[in-house]
């Protein structure tokens, strides 16, 4: 089981990071964080590299659901995108499949939450 759905999107970046987020709305998922990986690079690093971030989606609903299910549950939130240019036109969209990195936490409740919003984030990835 892969860890992440992948999809390679036609556009520019802009115009697939706010599709990305249409289809996030679309799930009752919002944008709570997101993270300027390529600009970090270049102001820490000094290298560039092509534009990358990460968008860290969260569901208010699941995310306070799992936490009641076992606190320590935040350590594993929000569920996070991240976008990279690959040139031509095309960005790469990874989106987080949280069963993979849940299999570890043995709560019935949990897993189910999982489950549920494995499937949200895979329509999240077939629908751009």
């Amino acid at each position: 089981m892969s860890y992440t759905f992948n999809k390679i999107v036609k556009g520019s970046f802009d115009e697939v990071k706010g599709r990305v987020i249409e289809a996030l709305k679309a799930e009752k998922f919002g944008v709570i964080t997101e993270v300027n990986l390529s600009g970090t690079v270049k102001n820490k690093l000094d290298i560039d590299m092509p534009r990358y971030e990460i968008l860290g989606a969260c569901s208010p609903k699941h995310a306070y659901n799992s936490v009641m299910a076992d606190e320590d549950m935040g350590a594993f939130l929000p569920c996070n995108i991240s976008l990279n240019e690959k040139g031509n036109g095309k960005v790469k969209v990874s989106v987080v499949n949280p069963i993979t990195y849940l299999q570890s936490v043995e709560n019935k409740e949990v897993q189910s939450i999982a489950n549920e919003i494995a499937s949200a984030m895979k329509r999240v990835s077939e629908s751009f």
